[in-house]
């Protein structure tokens, strides 16, 4: 049976997510994509919708061309990057770990059901039901329609998402998770500075992904740079 979410997901070449530079390390260091839980995501709604199911989830984007908002709103306007990466499997599907009061606790993947991914699909009707039917003795929900529907007012994000479904609540008090990535990401990383980053910074970070042995990483600079403030 086709699956419209994951066929979506599959047609993008290259996969890009905004964030900060002490995040942008935290992953070339530990070698790990953070999923954050339902109810840390920005948008309240979510938590509300899917209050039946526990999932965690990796949000990225499929413009290859620069968001303004998603500068401004996820990648810090003086300290933020934006990382591209090829669309093929980039994690090692062994383990991933979650901090539990300090502890690292890996678990198996495969414990879970593994990695799911989806493009996202924005419909305010759709995004206002709940993916679960049923009670407490027996309940279905459809995980694609839990994790990949959102409100119109998201659709400049152009989402695409990795996800971990947790319906056995296997993973006890975790506000998010650690997956571990496989070489392939690195290999072909490309890192963008934002459009309001100071030379030194760009220098600083160049010379810490060199630190780390990380040779086929490519620098670019904005598209925006100069044109916005």
């Amino acid at each position: 049976m086709k699956n419209k979410f994951r066929e979506q997901f599959e047609e993008h070449e290259y996969l890009y997510h905004y964030t900060t530079v002490e995040s942008l390390l935290f992953i070339l260091v530990n070698r790990v994509l953070k999923f954050n839980k339902v109810n840390n995501f920005n948008d309240i709604s979510e938590s509300v919708r899917n209050e039946h199911v526990k999932f965690f989830a990796s949000c990225l984007t499929y413009s290859a061309e620069e968001s303004i908002p998603m500068w401004l709103i996820y990648a810090n306007k003086e300290n933020g990057i934006r990382i591209g990466f090829p669309n093929v499997e980039v994690f090692t599907q062994k383990s991933y770990f979650y901090f539990d009061e300090g502890n690292k606790k890996l678990v198996n993947l495969n414990e879970v059901g593994g990695i799911l991914y989806g493009q996202i699909e924005y419909d305010d009707s759709l995004a206002s039901k709940s993916p679960s039917q049923g009670d407490d003795g027996i309940r279905m929900t459809h995980v694609y329609n839990m994790a990949c529907q959102k409100r119109k007012v998201w659709s400049y994000e152009e989402e695409l998402r990795y996800f971990i479904v947790d319906d056995l609540n296997l993973i006890k008090d975790a506000k998010c998770l650690y997956v571990d990535l496989n070489d392939t990401f690195f290999n072909d990383l490309i890192i963008t500075f934002n459009p309001f980053m100071a030379e030194y910074k760009k220098n600083e970070i160049k010379e810490a992904v060199k630190n780390l042995d990380l040779y086929n990483v490519r620098f670019e600079e904005s598209s925006l740079r100069g044109t916005i403030k």
